[in-house]
């Protein structure tokens, strides 16, 4: 599921995405106003181990870069993923990707780990730590 680069998606990769969408899985596409069929921005959010756990990948056209559509795409699924009751969420990228780098250390990811050319950035949600400030007591 990780991005590594942007390619303008054909409509039956659209479709593919739109498909698999449940519970499980949450897609979010950007589109510049009045121009709906161009795709530049898309965010995919994965639950894994149920629901404890999601990964969440993003890509952003170059064109559409450093104008905050990143951030607004990673907090509506940090919102979602809240909702869901996800307790932690890790993003992974590539370690060059400084602008991601940085759009998650706003938000309030921290490093977890890297390997080989990837680094994992991961926050914990609302609702795990409440439950680990119970069990502390």
């Amino acid at each position: 599921m990780r991005y590594v680069g942007y390619h303008k998606p054909t409509r039956e990769e659209i479709r593919a995405i739109l498909e698999k969408e449940g519970t499980q899985e949450i897609c979010l596409v950007a589109s510049p106003a009045g121009n709906e069929r161009e795709i530049v921005a898309q965010i995919r959010c994965i639950l894994l181990n149920p629901p404890t756990d999601a990964e969440l990948a993003i890509v952003v056209h170059d064109d559409w870069q450093n104008q905050g559509l990143g951030t607004a795409l990673v907090q509506a699924i940090v919102r979602w993923a809240i909702q869901a009751g996800v307790e932690r969420i890790v993003g992974v990228m590539g370690l060059s990707n400084d602008r991601m780098i940085h759009v998650f250390n706003k938000l309030g990811f921290a490093t977890r780990d890297s390997e080989y050319d990837t680094l994992k950035m991961a926050r914990l949600l609302p609702s795990a730590r409440t439950k680990q400030k119970s069990q502390q007591a």
